[in-house]
């Protein structure tokens, strides 16, 4: 089974789609890293308890026109801001 590029897929079809959680100009995505409890209980040697977590990249949907055509990006709000003040 062969997956198709984003923008070749049905208009209607495109529209129904999960956002995505990486940006289309940059690439940034999910990150991972850890929740650290300050909560000590009992002997002073324990450590603090860490929890894993994620860092999810703000990702907007937006319409820029690139090479003379006009379609719908996934574009985190830094890209958003940088061509803001290219442009």
């Amino acid at each position: 089974m062969t997956l198709l590029p984003l923008y070749s897929i049905d208009r209607f079809c495109y529209r129904t789609l999960v956002m995505a959680t990486k940006c289309e100009v940059c690439g940034k995505g999910t990150t991972f890293g850890r929740n650290i409890r300050h909560h000590h209980t009992g002997r002073w040697q324990r450590k603090a308890p860490r929890t894993n977590r994620t860092f999810k990249a703000n990702v907007q949907q937006k319409k820029l026109t690139i090479g003379g055509e006009t379609r719908r990006y996934h574009i985190c709000t830094r890209c958003i801001r940088t061509q803001a003040k290219v442009s």
